[in-house]
């Protein structure tokens, strides 16, 4: 999953991570919005042994976003 993410323009493996448990694969970290949280879910369902994804990554705010 690390070597496919360094693949993919939309995901930065700096800023997630991901752990099997029993064939279920839990994605953690930052993202930039929807699209890479697609395109992360799309990595991790195309790994061989892969039953599952559980995502829970989170927005990543740019300098130039606030919290609301």
């Amino acid at each position: 999953m690390a070597v496919a993410t360094l693949d993919e323009d939309r995901a930065d493996p700096f800023h997630s991570h991901v752990e099997v448990d029993e064939g279920i694969m839990e994605c953690q970290g930052f993202r930039s919005g929807p699209s890479v949280q697609r395109a992360v879910r799309v990595l991790a369902e195309k790994v061989p042994g892969a039953e599952g994804v559980r995502d829970r990554t989170e927005v990543m705010l740019t300098s130039g976003q606030a919290m609301l």
